[in-house]
Parts: C-alpha cells; sequence; structure tokens
C-alpha cells in the first residue's frame, strides 16, 4: 500500500469515528426521547386516576345533593303544615345513614381533592349537615314527646 491509500484510509477510518460518535449521540437523544414520552404516558394514566376519582366525586355528590333536596322539601312541607308529624319521621328515617353517607364522601374529596379552597367549603357542608340532622332529631322528638 501507498502512503496516499494509508491517508485514504485512516481519513475513511475517522469519519466512521465521527460517524459512529454521532450515532451514539443521536441513540441517547433517543433513549432521553423515550424516558420522557415514559415519564409522560405516567403523568397522564395518573391524571386518568385522578379524573376517574373526580368523576365519582361528582356523581356521588350528585346523589347527595339529590337528596338533600329531598330533606329540604321535606322539612319545608313540614314546616308550612303540609305533611303529618308521622309523615316527616318516615321521610327523615334515612338521615342517619345519609349524615354518615355525607361524611364518608367528604373524607373522600378531602383526600383526592387538595385544594384549600375546596377543602374549606367541604368543612362547610359537613357542619351544616350536622345541624340539619341536630333539627332534624329535635322535631322527631319533640313529635314522640307529643303521643
Amino acid at each position: 500500500m501507498t502512503q496516499l491509500s494509508c491517508k485514504k484510509i485512516a481519513a475513511a477510518d475517522a469519519k466512521i469515528a465521527a460517524a459512529d460518535v454521532k450515532i451514539a449521540a443521536a441513540d441517547a437523544k433517543i433513549a432521553d426521547n423515550k424516558a420522557r414520552i415514559a415519564a409522560a404516558d405516567a403523568k397522564i394514566a395518573a391524571a386518568d386516576v385522578k379524573i376517574a376519582e373526580l368523576d365519582k366525586i361528582n356523581k356521588k355528590g350528585a346523589e347527595i345533593n339529590l337528596a338533600l333536596e329531598a330533606l329540604d322539601k321535606t322539612i319545608n312541607d313540614y314546616s308550612n303544615n303540609k305533611i303529618t308529624a308521622r309523615q316527616f319521621q318516615s321521610r327523615t328515617a334515612r338521615l342517619p345513614q345519609l349524615v354518615e353517607e355525607i361524611k364518608i364522601h367528604i373524607a373522600h374529596v378531602k383526600r383526592v381533592i387538595q385544594d384549600p379552597k375546596v377543602l374549606a367549603i367541604y368543612s362547610g357542608y359537613e357542619e351544616g349537615i350536622q345541624r340539619i340532622a341536630q333539627h332534624v332529631a329535635l322535631i322527631n322528638a319533640a313529635n314522640r314527646a307529643k303521643k
């Protein structure tokens, strides 16, 4: 081999080595991008779980709101003498169970949603339902005492 061919071979080897470095850098970038994609996928999965939890909270909240609206109507009907004491008692019989459901729901909301504003609102709900339950219990006790 001549000196010129050795130089050409050395130059080609240098170009191959440079290409290998570029390939290694590209592989590193690909690996980094795959890691970022995996992290993004994990965040998406976590968000999907959170959305599912929020959907459950909304559904349960809607059920509780319907029950509270019915309770409110019952109290108003009794206050306006549209229903008897016995009807009032039978319609409010489920109230202790409803109070427990609400407490469980509020605890669940507090675990899932860490927003201080939401937590303050739900703390107010908890106090309000306790007052309603006490009020209904007093009315039922007074009605039993009348008998």
